[in-house]
């Protein structure tokens, strides 16, 4: 289960039976519990740790809605971006098909039209962008699926390890 923004607690259910004796996570972990003698390990099933945590955290509860306060918008932009796909294991970053796709491309910073106006560039123009005291050179790309004073850049590439934090202010320049 889970609490969401809401407040609400929420029940998920597996989506398919675990493969051979696959055990279920919670089922290895009372085990183990119980076979190292740690109290609170004596549950039989998932309804038994749902009422136990209630007991225990109340707040997990249906406790009315949770009120989440904006953060006001820092002036300038804002960098944003995924993890491409291709990216993330050694396996996929070796691939040579693979990093020729589409999917791979990372070497390009995203602008929304209205920004790369303002900023005096056109698709392929480069781009300067700091971030923490480190600056990176890129070809922009202008496109009306980047929202208007964000960045788009992708994390977890080359491209961007030298910057700051994946979802932070960062400042834009023609290069």
């Amino acid at each position: 289960s889970l609490v969401n923004l809401g407040g609400t607690c929420q029940r998920v259910s597996p989506s398919g039976a675990a493969p051979g004796q696959a055990k279920a996570g919670w089922k290895i972990l009372r085990r183990l519990g119980s076979e190292l003698g740690l109290d609170g390990f004596d549950f039989v099933g998932l309804d038994d740790v749902s009422r136990m945590l209630a007991d225990e955290n109340p707040q997990t509860a249906d406790s009315g809605p949770v009120t989440v306060e904006a953060v006001p918008a820092k002036p300038g932009f804002y960098r944003v971006g995924e993890v491409p796909m291709y990216s993330v294991d050694a396996l996929c970053r070796r691939s040579e098909a693979l990093q020729q796709s589409p999917h791979a491309e990372s070497h390009f910073a995203g602008l929304n039209p209205q920004d790369a106006e303002s900023l005096g560039v056109k698709e392929g123009d480069s781009v300067r962008l700091t971030q923490d005291g480190a600056s990176a050179e890129l070809p922009a790309r202008v496109s009306d699926s980047v929202p208007p004073g964000a960045l788009w850049l992708r994390s977890a590439t080359c491209t961007g390890r030298g910057l700051g934090s994946a979802i932070d202010p960062i400042a834009v320049e023609k290069a």
